[in-house]
């Protein structure tokens, strides 16, 4: 019996000190939370690449990982593309786009480009081989058609380790935005070889030197390549793409396709014309029905959640981002408050006032943790 309160005693001195250790952990954690600046707001933080909040598959990847981060768990999954258009509004609404590019009979593909003054319309006789990207949506689309050819699961060890899904992407890849863009903005950066890749030295359509230009577009047909340079072209004048297309064409290359998209459904469709540009059409109703059901997944768990969100998303340089084209629509599908996302320095005292929940910052910000929320 001595023995027996002996140990009992014993345990009751175990479970005091664990008691008290779980207290002074307690007690230290709480110490050690920061308050000051945007910390006071206690809201969630989250982190998202900034190419991944445009017109690629890499999108829905982006809207995924926000909700998951906001909400945890999905409410439900097992979804088909057959449940997926099955629900009329949200079917029309970000997935029942209107496709951009037409094969027609001869093999020929025509493409609704859009430039500064609006839409037309051009043709491109046959299928490319490689592209001249001017921007990262096109060469991380290019990337996700690998992947799904291949069977490789997107930025897994199998898909950087699979030879030949990383030499045709440089073989298609085969120039234009700088590598050290690519590396600020993208996951895809150990996937080219500088030794093959024709670096623009630059990021945007309007900046690339038109001799530099004309150089990479030969260099490329010289070597038997049907290539094609691609972009952005919503801030391009119809002169300066008349130019542009000049000295693609005459340097021997197939055309230049400026496509742009502000929106999801927009997205979709852009996946879909370059997967047919380039030669991956067969590849692109798979693709794109399953980021249609896994984005629908995501949607149907947040019509379950009846709890609001108000977001501030700042960039690297310290104000908000603007609320339009794909980030706000991204935004608008999570159905969170942007007033706070007005393209503007707001000081933290407002800040403190509007009471934000969520704050977003992107992945390539170097800034402290401490710089970001202004402690």
């Amino acid at each position: 019996m001595m023995e027996k309160r002996k140990l009992i005693a014993v345990f009751a001195v175990i479970v005091i000190v664990i008691a008290a250790a779980a207290a002074a952990v307690a007690l230290k954690s709480d110490s050690d939370k920061k308050t000051g600046g945007l910390y006071a707001l206690d809201a969630q933080i989250i982190s998202v690449d900034m190419g991944g909040i445009t017109a690629t598959p890499k999108m829905v990847t982006s809207i995924e990982e926000l909700y998951e981060k906001a909400y945890g768990d999905y409410v439900r999954t097992g979804f088909t593309i057959d449940d997926v258009k099955a629900d009329s509004e949200f079917w029309n609404k970000y997935c029942n786009y209107d496709s951009v590019i037409t094969i027609n009979q001869d093999g020929s593909r025509t493409v609704t480009i859009e430039t500064q003054s609006g839409e037309r319309e051009i043709t491109i006789d046959g299928v490319a081989d490689s592209m001249l990207s001017m921007g990262t949506i096109y060469m991380t689309t290019v990337y996700y058609y690998l992947c799904q050819k291949y069977g490789e699961e997107p930025y897994s060890s199998g898909a950087f380790n699979n030879s030949g899904l990383k030499e045709e992407f440089q073989r298609v890849v085969a120039g234009g935005t700088s590598l050290a863009y690519v590396e600020s903005q993208t996951e895809l950066r150990e996937y080219f070889d500088t030794g093959k890749y024709l670096d623009a030295g630059q990021n945007t359509i309007g900046n690339y030197d038109m001799e530099t230009l004309g150089r990479d577009v030969k260099s490329l047909a010289d070597a038997g390549r049907n290539v094609i340079l691609v972009g952005s072209g919503k801030s391009v004048s119809d002169s300066s793409y008349d130019a542009i297309r000049k000295v693609v064409l005459t340097q021997g290359g197939l055309e230049a396709v400026f496509v742009t998209a502000t929106s999801i459904k927009d997205a979709f469709a852009n996946i879909e014309c370059l997967g047919y540009l380039l030669g991956y059409g067969e590849y692109s109703e798979e693709l794109i029905e399953d980021l249609q059901v896994r984005l629908y997944t995501v949607y149907y768990s947040i019509q379950q959640h009846t709890e609001s969100h108000k977001v501030y998303w700042e960039t690297y340089a310290g104000s908000s981002i603007r609320a339009t084209g794909m980030s706000a629509n991204v935004m608008e599908f999570m159905g969170w408050d942007t007033s706070l996302l007005n393209n503007s320095e707001i000081d933290t005292e407002t800040l403190l006032k509007e009471k934000p929940d969520i704050i977003i910052f992107y992945t390539n910000d170097t800034r402290s943790m401490d710089a970001k929320m202004r402690a």
